[in-house]
């Protein structure tokens, strides 16, 4: 990859040669060259002619150069097998052969060998000198100039082969077996091997004491520990940390042994490997034929503790899996020996009973504190967190997101904006596992177990992470009716520690979702095999879902279905189905979980695909895409509405407008729609004359042309009950009567839910004129007919509505039954954060203030006034919060409280151009004037509040009374004198 300025990875690192190769394949190379450096080196010991040595010391120095100095190791691979296998065969020629035996043409070709060699090794010394002053610490070697030392190597091998005599035809795998053959006779007559030296403590160590207490504890206890985690999450750390621990080390003493097999994939490792490195960690010579035998006798003198770190290499082994696995039963079936095991696979010996600890991600303090321990430059904590969160605090990317950071010497500025430019780089960092998330995880990606399932598993994984939520696991079936492997997959991904069990979803941690979405899926939707499935359930399940359905969904899934559809609706092209699917969604959204989305500005700038169909949305018999986009930016300000963010809303109508228009006439009926929910953007900041005139101007709207369709009547009845409630709320007649003529549509129609609202209006319109009996009437008429769930708004509505008119009645009983279902019904509310919940929680607070409860009223309201105090949003229900908090505190006499809450209100709703609780809040600020004997101010406030009413087109008399907070009118007397002209003059 061609070095970029500011890149995540090391500037110090040039990683032109390695780009188009996998990490997979990089990490054989290194794998092949540590194993042919380490059988030279031992050749060189068992040989005894000096020519031969030397020959062995320069094939020796060439690796160690391209290992230690060479970036593109991997355009090496043929030299370094050609020179294991010169290895072999110069010790299989001169192991036994004195140096007087040594034939003159071995001796020629041996001086030869070492000539060229000597030469290569000059090259390659040099090219690593240049680069040591150069901004790169290692150097490339031309891909021509290896190819030529490739034909020279290969011209020695042919000169073995024929002249010579010598089986240099001879598999590398045959001349490794005579090898290890021969090594292992002359180990068994020398002198004890000595043990490998166990690794220190890691000197970078946060946030895993728990994690290293519980396995002490376990192991001090005669367990078998597991220690089971993705890649990089510290799990090599951990059992550093263990085995040097105090406990660790008294039960043990120089009986700890650590066992490393991260240089090595599952393709490279069979029962003599795993077992050569159990021997070697404990210093024991071995041969083929007793090693096993030796290591349970070394085991079995005391107690000792045996940690095999990597395990998943063995475990998911190739070849001999089944006999390694039967190995480390046995050693661990030993009373006094006692097994760790590091791995990412959940897959253990079966007989080996172990204590499974999971390693999970950092804890936030942790992630930070191993940050700053690398990156000293001070960062602002708010940032640092949200730098580390975004990685999940896995602890191998937080360590090489500081190591970047340092080493490029960024300030924090630099940092923030390279992390949010090249965020991806960052795994490309370095070439080994415990340098490169990209290593580790391919090393998971392509393990035996994930290989054996071809790639469906790939498929699998590649979906996981494009969904920002998971995979839902009770939805698979559905999804893929067809593709039972996924299944099996599934168990599969979650073993390897690439996913895991998130409440009912499967999920991956966020460097992981990182590297697999900039690997697999950053191109185009096509290179997702599954997404197209999954897209389809989704359209299927909203545009076909019952309400129970949709909330079902869109409660456990909205994230997922929002970024679905943000990719759809960005396509050059977006058709009809895609609108609709979006549509519904926004509808599921309003219904039962309003909150802001992403999609206004996706929706905006879509492109509706065009079709010869078109033409027929004349006849009223199709609408084509630009229809259904407008149905959406429409819904959208339905949404917008709800959340109120009232002028937002109104920009999101006027573009739908504008839509519709574009449309011609057979877009007529939904214009006039659109006029419709503008008007809805008036009613709710209590503009009532303006709503007046866009419901009017609806209604002359002309949308047919020989019959009126369904959306026309119902149009029509909406408005009738939105007038009927506007009538109402402003003290005028006929209010029952439109919305008992709206009722008769609705009734028996899909829209049957806006007759009961239109019931409960009608209640609410009886109840404000004193007419108690004909509201209980309604209210209990529209709870009879109510058949959504208890937690719904409609039913929690007409449940206050109901307490209401029973107070008003003196029924005091009956009035705390049903504000204690109320009550009851919004703590069963998952998200009582919901906007409904939190408007009902300001009723039932109205409610309890009145009947002298001031601090039940306090202590409902609390939690959300806590929120609102701490957000820096301004809604309607925040303004509506804070009203209700005034009217609480000054009912508590507490004006000083009181004022300050209605002072902010009045800010609240200048910001939002809200009418009705303006002139209420102002009204609310003359009364605490009042009774202090401020006429003036009293006055002032009083003009500003009837302002505010001739604005809206309420009578004055019905500001206070003519509302859902009307309990709290009989505090306003200042207000009534000032409406008779009573209020008394300033002193």
């Amino acid at each position: 990859m061609p070095q970029r300025k500011d890149s995540l990875f090391s500037p110090t690192v040039n990683q032109t040669a390695a780009a188009a190769l996998s990490p997979k394949t990089h990490d054989r190379t290194v794998s092949a060259l540590n194993n042919a450096i380490d059988t030279i080196g031992i050749a060189r010991d068992l040989v005894p002619l000096p020519l031969a040595k030397g020959a062995l010391t320069s094939v020796s120095s060439i690796l160690g150069l391209v290992k230690n100095t060479i970036v593109n190791q991997d355009d090496f691979a043929k030299i370094v097998a050609q020179c294991h296998k010169i290895s072999l065969i110069i010790w299989r020629a001169t192991s036994s052969t004195p140096e007087s035996d040594l034939s003159p043409a071995m001796q020629g070709a041996l001086s030869e060998l070492k000539k060229s060699l000597d030469g290569i090794s000059v090259v390659v010394k040099q090219r690593a000198k240049k680069s040591l002053g150069s901004q790169f610490l290692r150097a490339t070697i031309n891909k021509e100039m290896i190819v030529g030392w490739q034909r020279d190597l290969d011209r020695f091998l042919a000169v073995f082969n024929t002249e010579l005599n010598i089986a240099a035809n001879l598999k590398v795998d045959e001349l490794l077996a005579a090898f290890e053959e021969f090594k292992g006779n002359v180990n068994t007559q020398r002198e004890p091997a000595i043990p490998d030296t166990l690794p220190s403590k890691p000197p970078i160590f946060f946030g895993r004491d728990d994690l290293v207490r519980n396995a002490v504890s376990h192991l001090v206890a005669n367990h078998h520990v597991a220690l089971i985690g993705p890649g990089g999450m510290g799990k090599t750390s951990i059992a550093r940390a263990v085995v040097n621990d105090d406990a660790i080390s008294e039960k043990f003493s120089g009986r700890r042994y650590f066992v490393r097999y991260d240089d090595l994939d599952s393709s490279q490792i069979n029962l003599a490997t795993f077992l050569d490195r159990i021997a070697r960690a404990l210093g024991i010579s071995s041969s083929k034929a007793n090693t096993h035998g030796l290591i349970s006798k070394a085991l079995s003198s005391s107690d000792s503790l045996l940690v095999l770190d990597n395990a998943e290499t063995f475990l998911d082994a190739e070849k001999d899996s089944g006999r390694i696995v039967e190995s480390i039963d046995d050693f661990g079936a030993r009373s006094n020996v006692f097994i760790m095991l590091t791995t990412r696979t959940a897959g253990l010996p079966p007989n080996l009973k172990c204590e499974h600890l999971r390693v999970p991600a950092l804890e936030e303090s942790a992630a930070c504190e191993a940050f700053k321990t690398i990156y000293r430059t001070p960062l602002e904590p708010s940032i640092l967190v949200k730098l580390l969160s975004s990685l999940d605090f896995h602890p191998l990317s937080v360590n090489l997101l500081a190591q970047a950071a340092t080493q490029n010497e960024w300030s924090p500025e630099q940092l923030v904006d390279a992390w949010d430019r090249q965020h991806a780089l960052l795994l490309e960092h370095g070439s080994g596992k415990v340098q490169s998330l990209a290593v580790t995880i391919e090393l998971s990606l392509n393990s035996l177990s994930l290989r054996k399932l071809g790639d469906v598993a790939r498929h699998l994984l590649q979906i996981i992470a494009y969904l920002p939520q998971g995979l839902c696991k009770k939805r698979v079936a559905e999804m893929f009716p067809s593709n039972t492997a996924i299944v099996q997959c599934m168990d599969a991904v979650c073993k390897s520690s690439l996913t895991y069990h998130k409440d009912d979803f499967i999920t991956m941690l966020a460097p992981i979702r990182l590297y697999i979405s900039t690997k697999y899926n950053d191109t185009t939707p096509s290179d997702i095999p599954l997404l197209s499935r999954v897209q389809a359930y989704y359209y299927t399940r909203l545009q076909t879902g019952t309400d129970a359905e949709d909330k079902e969904l869109v409660l456990s899934e909205d994230i997922n279905i929002e970024h679905i559809l943000s990719l759809a609706l960005a396509k050059p092209a977006v058709d009809r189905q895609t609108f609709r699917a979006t549509y519904c969604f926004v509808t599921a959204l309003i219904n039962h979980k309003p909150r802001p989305t992403v999609l206004f500005s996706v929706v905006s700038s879509a492109h509706p695909q065009r079709s010869a169909l078109d033409l027929l949305s004349h006849l009223g018999i199709y609408e084509p895409a630009r229809i259904k986009k407008a149905h959406c930016l429409n819904t959208l300000g339905g949404l917008l509405l709800e959340l109120g963010q009232l002028a937002e809303a109104k920009q999101v109508f006027d573009v739908a407008r504008d839509m519709y228009l574009s449309c011609g006439f057979a877009a007529r009926a939904y214009l006039r729609m659109s006029d419709v929910t503008i008007g809805e953007s008036y009613y709710t900041r209590g503009h009532y004359l303006k709503a007046d005139v866009v419901y009017q101007s609806a209604l002359r709207r002309k949308t047919y042309v020989l019959f009126k369709g369904k959306l026309d009547y119902y149009t029509e009845a909406f408005i009738n009950m939105r007038w009927g409630e506007i009538k109402a709320l402003r003290g005028e007649p006929g209010a029952v009567d439109l919305c008992l003529a709206s009722i008769t549509y609705y009734r028996g129609t899909q829209w049957a839910e806006l007759a009961l609202q239109a019931r409960w209006t009608a209640g609410y319109a009886e109840l404000w004129a004193g007419n108690y009996e004909n509201a209980r009437r309604h209210f209990e008429t529209a709870l009879s007919r109510s058949t959504e769930e208890p937690s719904t708004e409609g039913h929690l509505v007409i449940l206050v509505a109901m307490a209401d008119v029973a107070f008003r009645q003196e029924k005091q009983s009956e009035s705390a039954k049903f504000l204690e279902q109320a009550q009851g019904c919004i703590r069963r509310i998952p998200d009582q954060n919901i906007p409904y919940a939190v408007e009902i929680s300001f009723l039932i607070a109205v409610h309890r203030a009145v009947r002298g409860d001031v601090d039940g009223a306090r202590g409902t309201i609390r939690v959300h006034m806590e929120r609102f105090t701490d957000s820096k949003d301004v809604d309607t229900h925040v303004m509506n919060g804070f009203y209700v908090a005034g009217c609480i505190e000054l009912r508590g006499n507490n004006p000083a409280a009181a004022a300050d809450f209605f002072s902010q209100t009045v800010s609240y709703c200048r910001d939002l151009s809200e009418s009705r609780i303006h002139a209420q809040a102002l009204g609310g600020l003359g009364e605490i004037a009042f009774l202090k004997n401020d006429t003036t101010v009293a006055k002032a406030r009083f003009d500003e509040a009837k302002a505010l009413c001739d604005f809206m087109g309420v009578r004055p008399a019905c500001l206070y009374t003519h509302s859902q907070y009307h309990m709290l009118s009989d505090m306003f007397e200042g207000w009534s004198l000032f409406r008779d002209g009573d209020l008394p003059a300033a002193a």
